[in-house]
């Protein structure tokens, strides 16, 4: 790989990085304005019935 592709790599990582953190502060301002729940990875699986 060429530093132009490593380079562009590294910025394409960062880029998607920033975003993840975007996502996720936006759903942590709903949860806290309570807009927006959180569940239990168990409870979830439980009430899908995939508890097997």
């Amino acid at each position: 790989m060429t530093k132009s592709k490593s380079r562009e790599a590294i910025a394409v990582r960062r880029l998607a990085d920033l975003e993840d953190y975007r996502l996720a502060a936006a759903v942590l301002l709903r949860v806290r304005d309570g807009r927006e729940q959180t569940h239990y990875a168990a409870d979830v699986r439980k009430a899908l019935g995939l508890n097997d």
